[in-house]
């Protein structure tokens, strides 16, 4: 294995130093052997339809057109079964002959029952690190590595207020609370045309139209019978009530020790 190619963020694909296609300022990558695919400017990469992921080649595009596809090609000529990758049948062809395939890593002797798995493991003799972050200059080997890693740019809030200084993650989240400062109200009644910023305020002011009966409060408190138009006024209302359980039954507790403690 040689220690001469780069990755290509631009194109998606590893070139030698010095190619044409980009300024060459790329992560090194070792693998000679996808090097030797790509002969020049003038070749073409092979571009998915469905996802856009692009391939070196038509055979390694057509195998990966399988995923959409849901064609099962490779078929067990012993039960029948169909497998999307020639190594799950392989693996599966294991139950009927008992065989156990292992793959072995030259440089430690490792081995793995899957060839997959067994070139996952390589990078880890050879460098590679596939999985790239397209907001940091960071790179993976693994696949886990790189989605923990992207949990990091979540907890990020580069979007902030101009007017009041409050952070958000999200552009758009942004945006729905700038209009509290501008005071533009983008969710409006069908009924009588009042303005909400928020589409919560909306539906909750709608109720006030769509019931049967105008201004019908149909939350009820269990205790005194007083009603509410909405479920947390109700619920706020309760608090009166419980609260002052609450103390009876510790007055109660209170007498009734006291009753215990003269008897003894």
């Amino acid at each position: 294995m040689g220690t001469g190619t780069w990755y290509c963020s631009k194109f998606g694909v590893y070139l030698r130093p010095g190619c044409k296609l980009c300024p060459g300022d790329c992560q090194p990558y070792s693998d000679l052997n996808l090097l030797t695919r790509l002969l020049g400017v003038g070749s073409k990469l092979h571009r998915c339809s469905e996802c856009g992921k692009r391939f070196l080649t038509k055979t390694r595009l057509n195998r990966h057109a399988l995923i959409h596809s849901g064609e099962k090609p490779h078929q067990c000529s012993v039960c029948g079964k169909c497998f999307l990758r020639p190594d799950d049948l392989r693996r599966h062809m294991t139950i009927h002959t008992g065989e156990k395939t292992k793959h072995v890593c030259h440089p430690c002797g490792k081995t793995f029952t899957l060839l997959r798995h067994l070139k996952i493991h390589q990078r880890v003799h050879t460098g590679e690190k596939p999985y790239h972050c397209s907001k940091c200059p960071e790179s993976f080997a693994h696949l886990l590595e790189y989605r923990k890693h992207r949990q990091t740019h979540r907890k990020e809030k580069p979007y902030h207020c101009d007017d009041c200084g409050k952070m958000f993650s999200h552009f758009r989240t942004l945006k729905v609370h700038r209009l509290i400062h501008t005071g533009e109200n983008l969710h409006h009644c069908s009924y009588c045309g009042k303005g909400f910023t928020i589409r919560g305020n909306l539906n909750t002011h709608l109720l006030t139209h769509t019931k049967e009966k105008p201004g019908e409060k149909p939350h009820q408190c269990s205790v005194c019978g007083k009603c509410f138009s909405r479920s947390d006024d109700m619920k706020r209302h309760l608090t009166i009530h419980t609260g002052y359980c609450e103390q009876l039954l510790l007055l109660f507790f209170s007498i009734w020790h006291r009753l215990l403690q003269d008897r003894i």
